[in-house]
């Protein structure tokens, strides 16, 4: 036996071989989650923080910067399924998601309202919100998952 063979292969098992990861629980989590079994006090909350998102976004869709952004980022799209907040050009769900954030966060709008200073939508809400017209989300584990860890 050779000591490579004495050795265990320590490589990691492929995705779907991992039933115990961190992504595989949350979304376990979220496919067994009811949006009527998160508490209306947290539902609340997720629907304003959703609207913050969205207000700064179309707030700021038109601005001058992301206007320059959207032509900088139009030769390097890989696809056209995901939308942009407020505009009618079509980039592909990395660049969509990141240009949707630039949108929010154009003017900060969001960080002159304490209750939402903690910017919960900042990571989660651009991409949803770029993937939801292509019909890659159903509504109800999209939203329901919004209020999750």
């Amino acid at each position: 036996m050779t000591p490579e063979a004495a050795v265990p292969d320590q490589r990691r098992a492929p995705a779907d071989e991992e039933s115990d990861g961190p992504s595989r629980r949350l979304a376990a989590l979220v496919n067994r989650t009811c949006w009527d079994a998160i508490p209306e006090a947290v539902r609340r909350e997720a629907r304003r923080s959703l609207l913050n998102f969205f207000a700064v976004a179309l707030g700021g869709c038109t601005d001058p910067t992301l206007s320059a952004a959207v032509r900088t980022l139009r030769p390097f799209r890989s696809g056209d399924l995901a939308s942009l907040v407020g505009r009618t050009e079509r980039f592909d769900v990395l660049n969509a998601a990141a240009l949707n954030a630039m949108a929010a966060n154009v003017y900060d709008f969001d960080d002159t309202h304490f209750p939402t200073i903690l910017h919960p939508s900042a990571p989660v809400a651009p991409t949803m919100a770029a993937v939801s017209p292509a019909g890659m989300c159903s509504d109800s584990p999209r939203i329901t998952s919004w209020p999750l860890p």
